[in-house]
C-alpha cells in the first residue's frame, strides 16, 4: 500500500475529502459603515461641537455593509458547487482613505443644505488614544475575491453616496410626515 494516498478499501483509491472540506472558507471586511455609525455620528458631533477633531493618518478602505451582505449572498451562490472554492477571503470597497478623508465625504454632504457646518481638523493617531492600538494602514487585498467569484468591489465614494442618499431620503420623508402632521 502506498502511504501517501492512505488506506483503501477493495483496491480502490483512497478517497480524499474535498479541499473545502478541509479548509473551510473564512473572509475578512474592515472599516464597516452603515448609516447609523460614521453618519450620523459625523452629524451628531457637528451639532455639538464648532470643530471635530479626526484621525488622518490611519489609512483603509471605508466598507459599505451592504456591499459586504452582497458579497457573502455571491459567494454562497458559488460555494455550493461542487468545484467551489476554498481559502480566505478578504473584502472592501476600493480605493483608499483616511478617517478623515470619510468625515470630510459625510460633513460635506449632510451639511450642504443647513447652514454652518464644522471644522474639521486633521489629527496624528497619537492625538486620539484609544484603548485597542490601531494599524496606520488596513487596506486589504480582494484580488483571490475577484479571481475566485467575480466580486469587483465599487468604490468607497460611491458605497458612502448611496449611504447619504438614503439618510438624505429618510430624513425627507420624515420632514414630509411632520407637514403632513403623520406621527
Amino acid at each position: 500500500m502506498n502511504s501517501s494516498k492512505g488506506p483503501s478499501s477493495a483496491g480502490a483509491p483512497a478517497r480524499r475529502a474535498p479541499a473545502r472540506e478541509l479548509a473551510p472558507a473564512t473572509g475578512r471586511a474592515r472599516r464597516l459603515m452603515h448609516q447609523a455609525t460614521a453618519f450620523t455620528g459625523c452629524l451628531r458631533l457637528g451639532r455639538e461641537r464648532p470643530v471635530i477633531k479626526v484621525v488622518a493618518d490611519q489609512h483603509g478602505s471605508p466598507t459599505s455593509a451592504a456591499d459586504i451582505a452582497d458579497t457573502l449572498l455571491r459567494m454562497t451562490r458559488r460555494m455550493l458547487a461542487p468545484d467551489a472554492p476554498c481559502g480566505i477571503w478578504h473584502f472592501v470597497n476600493a480605493g483608499e482613505a483616511t478617517w478623515h478623508d470619510l468625515a470630510e465625504m459625510v460633513l460635506a454632504d449632510l451639511y450642504a443644505h443647513e447652514g454652518k457646518r464644522p471644522i474639521l481638523q486633521a489629527i496624528a493617531t497619537t492625538d486620539y488614544p484609544t484603548p485597542a492600538a490601531r494599524p496606520p494602514y488596513s487596506r486589504l487585498d480582494t484580488s483571490s475575491l475577484t479571481r475566485d467569484f467575480g466580486v469587483i468591489p465599487r468604490h468607497w465614494q460611491d458605497a458612502v453616496a448611496d449611504i447619504l442618499g438614503q439618510i438624505n431620503h429618510i430624513d425627507a420623508m420624515a420632514g414630509k410626515q411632520d407637514e403632513e402632521g403623520i406621527s
